[in-house]
């Protein structure tokens, strides 16, 4: 059978019935595949089952291939966007070797997905008519498997964007530059354009008027550096408009409708120069509408200054790592609510569960979400929209309860979900504005998919939502639920990237926490201090939060002061730029009665999923070392201390580099020693080094030259950051 047979099958024979004819559906696909046994042939299990230990019950994802895919039916002409939640915490569950796709079905459309790349929008929508032109998407099932070639790569896009976007702030910044701009209202500048170009493909503003306004500044001959003076009027003229009241009746700017929201309250005109200009347009040419902008704030962020971002502890979070937090703090206790709320329906009595939903649903439009350590806003965007889908699904649910009954259509004139529910605190002014951009694209994203019926313009005011300053010294809003990836900045380090001033001023404010623990360490704390009795909270944290001092600050404050951990990841691996590994942890300020669910990576790498009763704060499945003791002998006066460290990584080689230089020049042994850790040491019953260290300790330059295969290496990895420091 190929997809000509098969869709020529279902014609006649599928009606779209989820629970009777999934598998069979399933079957005939795999056989148009190329496998002559179906999905049986192909390896894969139907009926996969996803046990719930709380309700004692098991789920049943219908279609499982590891590590290829996982594939979800629903009944034909369902909304699929609907189970997408669904969807993603059966992925998130099957552990070792996650599908690599996923796949909602509703024997009408295919909708592919890859979470590592996009966690709400598809790679591909395929119509069942369409699958015979449209194979290529498909190719990873086959028996020979293919890497896919979808159409739109929002990941490739907004990279691109944000790229042409960053040369421009750099420019505008830079200090040759006359006249230079602040970073401040460049950055300013910079989120005016994003807004436009985003705007002007949605339909927002008239006729793409802002990339005819650039083309027309363009059409003068002029090198990179000349100035166009028609930026000025062109451009400025533009912001103004967007910034006045109503909508603009005639002349250059007819059609155009009041935005603000804040960021058009302050306009800038400025002389731009024809190269910032040439990367105006090239970034017009990208389609903002496949923008993603859970990276895009981030990717733009990242070009500011490096040693900024680093004493900062600035750093980009996945979307797939951020959802590892927002799934068990936001998503499951308020899926858990509308299952409750459903359990009790009675078909008698709709009128008193539709009220319920009602209640439910103005209860998440009174939802306050709180991001003490927002940069440019990932972890309040992928959280907007995780609510905005579960008010989509309980909206259906009314209306499906409710039916055509007069008087119950409650989504007329009701309240919906706001950006204005979102609030988030950060140090850096650049992130802040990021982030209530952020969310404004989320709010327009959200209404351009029909998920409510809010006025489109003018933008939401983010101003007091989102605001500059330090969340450690500054009072947190009233929320219902912490989220965040607060900044990395190991005990070690703090001092000399803050200054003695600012860790005085941190230890008398939080005495309470331990004089060497890591810097996230504080956020933990202050989290589940502000946290009210029976909320969720979720961070990422170095994976020092699970040792000694920085535990005692964190994890040990949080069981010891009435909570409970749900979800937690021991030690990962950082899959964004800061070479760290984390842990990944979620808790409750009360008692959790649910299945608490425990990941840990295993010997080959693999993350396991463990789900145990009470998950320690050690996040261990070993003994639970958070009620020992310090032995006497431990005791004042000090006896045991830190050795030497090496300062940079560039002064570690493998154990195989290492002996194949001493093999050459036994010699290299005066400055070539074996290198071990603590954990190395006690954590393997035969311990041996796995490294070697370079040490040119008290050697001035000449002498350390004359190990010349060594210094060489120095030169080349250790050198060069040096020198730009």
């Amino acid at each position: 059978m190929d997809f000509t047979s098969f869709i020529e099958y279902c014609r006649k024979h599928i009606k779209g019935d989820e629970k009777g004819e999934a598998q069979t559906f399933l079957d005939h696909f795999f056989t148009a595949l190329g496998y002559e046994e179906g999905y049986k042939g192909a390896g894969a299990d139907c009926e996969y089952r996803i046990k719930n230990e709380k309700k004692k019950t098991t789920s049943f994802a219908d279609l499982v291939w590891k590590p290829r895919v996982l594939i979800e039916m629903k009944k034909g002409g369902e909304d699929l966007s609907i189970h997408l939640q669904q969807a993603f915490s059966y992925w998130s569950q099957l552990v070792p070797n996650r599908p690599n796709y996923v796949v909602l079905c509703n024997f009408d459309q295919f909708w592919i997905y890859d979470f590592n790349k996009d966690i709400y929008e598809p790679q591909e929508k395929i119509d069942l008519v369409q699958l015979e032109i449209r194979k290529e998407a498909f190719v990873f099932l086959l028996p020979k498997e293919k890497k896919p070639l979808f159409k739109t790569d929002r990941e490739d896009v907004t990279k691109d964007a944000a790229k042409f976007v960053s040369y421009v702030y750099k420019s505008l910044i830079d200090k040759n530059r006359n006249p230079q701009i602040s970073k401040e209202d460049a950055m300013r500048y910079c989120l005016q354009c994003v807004l436009c170009m985003y705007a002007e493909d949605i339909d927002l503003l008239p006729g793409k008027i802002f990339t005819r306004l650039i083309e027309e500044c363009l059409e003068k001959e002029g090198t990179g550096y000349d100035k166009v003076p028609e930026t000025y009027d062109l451009i400025g003229g533009l912001f103004n408009e967007m910034n006045n009241k109503g909508i603009t009746p005639a002349g250059r700017y007819k059609d155009v409708d009041y935005f603000n929201g804040g960021l058009f309250e302050k306009t800038l005109p400025l002389e731009l120069t024809k190269k910032e200009v040439d990367l105006i347009e090239v970034a017009c040419t990208k389609n903002w509408h496949h923008i993603n902008p859970a990276i895009f704030g981030s990717i733009f962020e990242g070009n500011m200054d490096e040693i900024e971002r680093h004493n900062l502890g600035a750093h980009y979070t996945n979307e797939i790592d951020i959802k590892k937090i927002v799934d068990p703090v936001i998503v499951q206790p308020w899926r858990q609510k509308i299952d409750d709320v459903l359990d009790k329906h009675d078909a008698k009595e709709r009128e008193k569960t539709a009220e319920a939903l009602k209640t439910l649903h103005i209860e998440l439009c009174n939802y306050k979400v709180l991001d003490p350590a927002c940069g440019s806003g990932n972890f309040l965007f992928i959280a907007y929209k995780e609510i905005k889908l579960i008010e989509k699904e309980i909206l259906q649910h009314f209306k499906l309860i409710a039916g055509n009954k007069q008087g119950w259509d409650y989504t007329i004139n009701c309240k919906f979900v706001s950006t204005k529910q979102f609030f988030g605190i950060d140090l850096n002014p650049n992130a802040v504005e990021l982030a209530k951009v952020t969310l404004m694209i989320a709010k327009e994203m959200s209404i351009k998919e029909a998920m409510d019926k809010q006025e489109t313009l003018p933008l939401d005011n983010l101003d007091s939502n989102i605001i500059c300053d330090d969340a450690l010294f500054t009072a947190w809003p009233d929320c219902d639920v912490i989220i965040g990836n607060p900044p990395y900045q190991s005990k070690n380090k703090m001092q000399k990237e803050f200054g003695a001033a600012y860790m005085n001023k941190l230890r008398e404010a939080y005495p309470e926490v331990p004089g060497r623990a890591d810097f996230c360490v504080y956020w933990f704390y202050k989290a589940h201090k502000h946290l009210k009795p029976n909320h969720f909270a979720g961070l990422v944290g170095t994976n020092t939060i699970r040792q000694n001092y920085s535990r005692e600050g964190s994890l040990d404050y949080i069981v010891n002061k009435g909570g409970e951990i749900i979800n937690a990841t021991s030690s990962v691996d950082w899959s964004g730029e800061a070479a760290v590994f984390v842990s990944i942890v979620s808790w409750i300020k009360g008692k959790y009665n649910a299945e608490k669910l425990l990941y840990i990576t295993d010997k080959n790498e693999e993350l396991q999923r463990h789900v145990e009763p009470v998950i320690n704060s050690s996040l261990s499945l070993n003994t639970d070392v958070t009620t020992a003791k310090v032995l006497h002998c431990n005791k004042e006066p000090k006896k045991v201390f830190q050795g030497q460290t090496h300062g940079h990584e560039g002064f570690l080689i493998s154990k195989a580099e290492g002996l194949k230089l001493l093999k050459k020049n036994p010699e290299y042994k005066d400055v070539l020693k074996p290198f071990l850790i603590g954990e190395e040491l006690l954590g393997n019953k035969n311990s041996q080094p796995e490294r070697f260290v370079i040490d040119f300790s008290l050697m001035d330059v000449m002498k350390a030259s004359t190990y010349k295969d060594i210094f060489k290496i120095i030169e080349k990895n250790v050198l060069p950051e040096r020198e730009s420091r």
